[in-house]
């Protein structure tokens, strides 16, 4: 399968240069279609995040659907096509298991989300570090981790799909997350950014109708990061920052 863009209009990122000979441009107006092989449209105009969907786990006329992991397409003959919705999945998974584990003290269990080689920033160092699966709660104990993410009225919890970096991930553990080109292979090995932002009152409430009644009173003090990424059935922590 393909994903291709129909009737779509050339444009060029800076206005007005012919799009003939324009270094920059994209695709605008189109509409976004799956197709086979042979050429034969699948589904036509898609309107949905096409960066989320595992096109390897498509269904046709499932029977029964998750719709808490999956999305569901209409094909060109009336089919059901089903796929798992990655962003879906990743956030049951980080709510249902990994934070489950951490809220129950369940080292054994969480231990087991860990891949088993992951990489932290040490300020000391300033550098990124290894650290094997079996050393991470020693440093880091469960509560460490536990703080990190309490979520309170001074801190916010986003959660973001990132590349992985091959600069930072060199080993030959991680070859298997890159394509044959050296970039990631995020169609089959996603990578999500849990982003923890910590704020703090400021000294001064701000007055302005340009901020919301939250920016008033706080002020971004840190930012904290874990990085999880896809493996065949299942999410492992891979990266981390925390202070």
């Amino acid at each position: 399968m393909a994903i291709v863009y129909r009737n779509a209009k050339k444009q060029c990122d800076n206005f007005g240069e012919d799009t003939a000979t324009c270094e920059n441009y994209s695709w605008v107006n189109g509409e976004t279609i799956l197709i086979n092989a042979n050429n034969e449209v699948l589904i036509n105009d898609i309107k949905v995040n096409t960066n989320n969907i595992n096109w390897y786990s498509i269904e046709r006329n499932k029977s029964l659907i998750d719709t808490s992991t999956s999305i569901s397409l209409i094909g060109t003959d009336s089919s059901l096509f089903t796929f798992l919705d990655y962003n879906k999945e990743f956030n049951k998974w980080f709510q249902t298991k990994f934070l489950s584990n951490i809220n129950h003290d369940n080292e054994r269990q969480l231990i087991e989300t860990f891949f088993p080689f992951m990489k932290y920033w040490a300020l000391k160092q300033s550098k990124w570090v290894n650290i094997e699966q079996r050393n991470f709660l020693m440093q880091f104990p469960n509560s460490v981790i536990k703080q990190v993410l309490v979520n309170d009225h001074v801190k916010q919890i986003t959660v973001s799909s990132q590349p992985l970096n091959p600069q930072i991930f060199k080993e030959k553990v991680y070859r298997k997350f890159y394509t044959s080109c050296g970039i990631h292979n995020k169609e089959r090995y996603p990578l999500f950014e849990v982003l923890i932002s910590t704020y703090k009152k400021r000294k001064r409430k701000l007055s302005s109708k340009l901020f919301s009644e939250f920016d008033k009173i706080y002020v971004l003090d840190y930012q904290e990061n874990l990085d999880f990424i896809r493996l065949e059935n299942d999410y492992k922590l891979i990266q981390f920052s925390i202070k």
